[in-house]
């Protein structure tokens, strides 16, 4: 393999990697182990009526959200209201490395909010999994894809004088003049929360209040019987120094998709079909985007191979060793993602039969696994561009040697081999051990013993399923070796195309 294809692999692999001033700008981040589902999102936006709607509400938020559960997904997904109608919002995920070993994954809260807090009912944890979908599925029927409430709604449970009571209701008026409250009104975000609860029965506030009386403030008051949860969001300042990377996962804008539903229940009610088509058509979506993934990381594996390959003919057998072992560790972060797919489909963690706990455990394992996944591909990747590129600087180096070429191309080799060694220092090449990972969710990580089984048995089970593959019986290679020796790359389209 040539040099300027090694640094195509290279630049890649990176174009996903996020600088600090990107990451700046994508906070604050919400850790996605900390989500359960009827968390309340409390946030306030940087907009001027934000601003206004949370001083008229006497309180620091705007905007009130909520996470639901949602079948065939292992964690809770956020439902909100706002000027595009009722409906999902998909949160982009991004993994943020804040140590050596150590990635957290997080969501990131769209339009970087000036305040922003996670609540959680203590209730909640009392109620089944049963329960909290008839509830979230009784919720979507009445009001999934309706329109927006019109916001001076939100004015009349307010304690003002009723001469600023009237100004406020007419300037809020005028930044929903473009939502037409006349065909169905729709809920606001905050009525939307105490909607939920109220179909699950959990009093929201220790003396009763209406829903159509409840401000986004109202749920963060002492009154209320929300708790925040604590450690939540990532405060980055806590950390010298912290690298972040976009998933590579893409949802549907929110403002694309939501007003062609908007206008469907407008016209008439959404039917079942519409429904189901649409929830096959994500699973669809993210299956071939998983795919898409697999197939990226088996072509890298590939061209890793080719670069073992080439260092074996120019007799760098040390180098060799290096790059099978980059490959192994790509490899078996392929064969730790098709289990873990096999799990999510086969097992079935998600739906309302499942018990809540085992929900939980699968969402802490699933976590985890990408995180390693994750960790496995990048900093293995980053490895090989480091020794590629000194396999590269050896053979200018053996170039050099012939005393035949010319003055010229002499100087032309150097100055490669100068801006090639720069390179090389410029590198990180250490990269996570599997073992050494587990150790650290059994010891640091707040898991239940059933996420933890999980975790090890999907490993196990990925490690057996790579080394069979391989050829190489199981039972022949030590607990901390390699996967073994390759010469050539297995195809693993097989595995991937369900």
């Amino acid at each position: 393999m040539t040099l300027a294809t090694s640094e195509e692999i290279f630049l890649s692999a990176e174009s996903e990697k996020l600088n600090p001033k990107k990451l700046q700008s994508l906070s604050p981040f919400l850790k996605l182990d900390k989500i359960r589902p009827g968390d309340v999102l409390l946030t306030r936006g940087r907009a001027a009526h934000s601003t206004f709607i949370a001083k008229a509400t006497r309180g620091e938020f705007s905007h009130a959200a909520i996470f639901l559960p949602v079948e065939n997904s292992p964690w809770p997904f956020l439902v909100e209201a706002d000027g595009f109608g009722v409906g999902f919002t998909h949160l982009p995920l991004v993994f943020l490395s804040v140590e050596e070993f150590r990635t957290i994954t997080v969501y990131s809260i769209p339009n970087s909010p000036l305040t922003y807090k996670l609540l959680r009912h203590p209730e909640i944890e009392n109620k089944s999994s049963e329960q909290l979908y008839q509830a979230a599925s009784e919720l979507q029927a009445k009001v999934l894809h309706r329109r927006y409430s019109i916001l001076s709604r939100l004015i009349k449970p307010v304690d003002l004088p009723d001469n600023f009571k009237d100004f406020t209701e007419k300037l809020i008026r005028l930044t929903e003049s473009r939502i037409d409250a006349s065909s169905h009104t729709g809920v606001f975000c905050s009525e939307l929360v105490a909607m939920y609860f109220d179909a699950l029965g959990v009093p929201l506030f220790e003396k009763q209040r209406s829903i159509q009386s409840v401000s986004p403030n109202h749920l963060d008051e002492s009154a209320s019987l929300l708790k925040e949860v604590p450690d939540a969001f990532v405060d980055l300042s806590k950390f010298r120094h912290i690298e972040g990377e976009l998933s590579n996962f893409r949802f549907w804008e929110r403002k694309e998709v939501l007003p062609v539903f908007v206008r469907q229940r407008q016209d008439s009610e959404v039917t079942i079909r519409q429904k189901e088509e649409f929830e096959a058509c994500l699973m669809s979506n993210i299956a071939e985007i998983s795919i898409a993934c697999l197939k990226e990381s088996q072509h890298i594996y590939e061209n890793i191979i080719q670069s073992a390959n080439l260092a074996g003919y120019s007799g760098k057998h040390d180098l060799v060793d290096r790059f099978l072992s980059f490959a192994n560790k790509i490899y078996l972060s392929n064969h730790i993602e098709i289990v873990q797919q096999s799990y999510e489909r086969d097992q079935q963690f998600s739906g309302s039969e499942v018990p809540f706990e085992e929900r939980v455990a699968w969402t802490q394992a699933f976590c985890k696994l990408t995180e390693l996944i994750s960790s496995l591909r990048s900093t293995s990747i980053r490895a090989y561009t480091r020794t590629d590129t000194l396999l590269a600087v050896t053979l200018i180096r053996n170039q050099l040697e012939d005393k035949k070429i010319s003055m010229r191309t002499r100087l032309s080799l150097k100055r490669k081999r100068r801006a090639l060694l720069r390179e090389y220092r410029s590198y990180k090449a250490s990269f996570p051990d599997i073992d050494l990972f587990v150790d650290k969710l059994k010891t640091k990580e707040p898991l239940t013993d059933k996420s933890f089984g999980l975790i090890e048995k999907i490993i196990l089970e990925a490690k057996i399923a790579a080394i069979m593959e391989l050829g190489i019986d199981p039972d022949s290679i030590p607990e901390n070796s390699h996967l073994g020796e390759m010469t050539q790359a297995p195809n693993m389209a097989g595995s991937f195309d369900h």
